[in-house]
Order: structure tokens, then sequence, then C-alpha cells
């Protein structure tokens, strides 16, 4: 080989080795440019995975805090509060038929509620009491706080005021809702009296959370009568009544309705003397009263629930606790704490 062709070799090899050695620093760099593409992903993934954790840790806290928030609405009754009660008026069936069962009657029968104890007048007059204040309890017709989640009624004894427990006489607390009416009694009213003890008028006692007294009741076979009929008396019987007027009505709508909530006695008397059809009572007729009268039907079962404000924490209560506090012998929440 001549030296000529020995330099033309040597050239052609110098040069493949320069773009062999080119070409490998451009794979190496293309595989770093993807290794640092990668790395922002792998930074996200552990981002990702750092958020997740910080999201579960905050449900943790959120769910603590909520615990948290219960345990105090709960710290915050103050049980050394004045225990602010309430009790019907005088003439009123409920508070009869209250101070009878739980036992606040002298030994004449005369009524021993304390004067010190707040009197309201009618059964919503009790309920929105209760409903503003934590710290008060009153009592009312179980068909009178029917889906009504603004008050809160105790168990008595341990048993929930339920048609169920009232029905099979587990709950003490419960007395009849009564009609009653004079010795001449219209055809009108006497075909609506006739509706409500007929098997579509139990029912709609008990669609509205009374107790029927009647579980066998034949259907209903009149409504073909017109005229006026004129209700009085109880306040705590008149939510049922106009429920069963309402139901007759779509039977028979040529009888029109006058009902006024005069409170039990004044129902009664009401029958007595004429100025009304029927009366209302949610106490039971005195054998003086029964003699004056043409006629008493009791149409439904009804309980009488102890009620707080939802808020109290206190569940449930006894009879004697309840004759302390109508004595005004007990006057704080202190005893259920």
């Amino acid at each position: 080989m001549t030296l000529k062709k020995a330099t033309k070799w040597m050239s052609v090899l110098s040069v493949s080795l320069i773009l062999a050695a080119c070409d490998q620093e451009a794979q190496d760099e293309a595989q770093d440019d993807q290794t640092e593409e990668a790395a922002p992903a792998d930074d996200a993934g552990e981002e990702s995975s750092d958020d997740q954790a910080g999201e579960e840790e905050g449900g943790d806290e959120e769910a603590d805090g909520e615990e948290e928030a219960g345990d105090q609405a709960a710290g915050d009754f103050d049980y050394s509060s004045t225990l602010n009660a309430s009790t019907r008026e005088d003439g009123s069936g409920t508070r009869s038929a209250f101070v009878e069962i739980v036992g606040l009657e002298d030994e004449d029968g005369n009524d021993q509620i304390d004067q010190s104890i707040t009197v309201q007048d009618g059964t919503n007059a009790v309920i929105t009491g209760v409903q503003e204040d934590l710290y008060a309890l009153g009592y009312v017709s179980v068909g009178a706080i029917q889906g009504n989640d603004d008050v809160k009624a105790l168990q008595v004894e341990g048993v929930e005021p339920t048609p169920e427990n009232i029905k099979a006489g587990d709950y003490e607390i419960a007395r009849d809702f009564n009609l009653v009416y004079g010795e001449d009694l219209s055809e009108q009213a006497q075909d609506f009296l006739d509706f409500v003890l007929s098997a579509e008028g139990q029912a709609v006692v008990e669609e509205n959370g009374e107790v029927p007294v009647d579980d066998g009741a034949e259907e209903f076979t009149g409504g073909d009568v017109s005229g006026e009929v004129q209700i009085n008396g109880s306040t705590s019987v008149t939510p049922l009544i106009e429920k069963l007027t309402e139901e007759y009505n779509a039977v028979n709508p040529d009888v029109t309705f006058d009902i006024a909530s005069t409170g039990s006695s004044a129902g009664v008397t009401a029958a007595i003397d004429g100025t009304a059809d029927i009366g209302m009572s949610s106490r039971d007729i005195t054998e003086e009263e029964e003699a004056d009268l043409g006629g008493v039907e009791s149409i439904a079962i009804d309980g009488i629930a102890v009620i707080v404000n939802p808020e109290n924490p206190v569940d449930d209560i006894t009879i004697d606790q309840l004759q302390s506090i109508y004595l005004n012998e007990t006057t704080t929440w202190e005893e259920f704490e």
C-alpha cells in the first residue's frame, strides 16, 4: 500500500469514528430528556398521593369536628336551669285527664297543679311555648304533634306514646275522645256521628295517629241529608274532627260544619243547653253531665304526650317526676342529669 492510499483510509476511518461518537451522544441526550420528562410525572404521582392522604386526613378531621360539635351541643344544655313547665287552662279536658292520671288531685278530687306553673290557653300555645324554649316542658294530645319535629315526646316510665303502646295499655297517660249531644239531635248531626263510628270514620282516626275504638266497625251507608252542624269543645279533639268533617264532606257535601275550639267543659255545656249540636270532650263525662245529655260516644283513644324542646337531651320521665314538677317541688333539670 502506498503512503497516499494509507492516508486516505485513515481519513475515512476517522470520519466514521467521529460520526459514531456523534450518534451515541445524540442517543444519550434523548435518554436524558425522557428521564427528565418522566420525573415530573413521578412528582405528580407523589403529589397526588400526598393530596389524597391530605383529603383523607381532612375527612377524618371533619368527622371528628362534627362529632365534637354534637358533644358540644349536648354539653350546652344547663341542667341547673329553671324547668319551665306549662299546663292547660281550667276547663281543659286534657288538663283534667292529665291531673287525674298523674295523680295531681287531693282527696276531694280538686286540681293541685301549683299556681306558679305557666298556664297556656290551648294546645297550639303549649306546643309553641316548648318550641321556643330549650328548658320548657308541657303536655298535649299525641295526635296534635303527629309529624311535628319541632317538639320531642318523652317516654313515660320507659314507654313511648305510640298508638300501639296506647292501644295495649302500656302507655299510662291516655284517655278517650268523646262526642256528646243533647236530647234532640238533628238528622244531619246524627248522620255525621254515624260516619265517625263507621269503618271509614275509624280509618280516619287511625290515620291521624289516634287509636280507633272499634276495629270491626261497619261501612257507612248514610249521606243523603243536608243542613248545618255546630260543633264546640276540646282544642285537642278539634284537629281530628276537622279531618273527619273533611272526609264526610267528600261523601256528602250538602252538610256544612261550624267548629269552635272552646274547651271540653264549654263543649259539654253547649251540647246540654242546645247552643251546639255536638260537644267535643277530651276528658271523661261526669255523672251529672251525662244525666243532662242525650248521649255520649267515645270515638278514639288518645295519649297525652309529655313534650320538650328537641334539643333537650332528656328522653324519659316518670309519673313521680311529673307529680313533683307540677306540684312545684322540682324546679330545675338537675334531677335528669
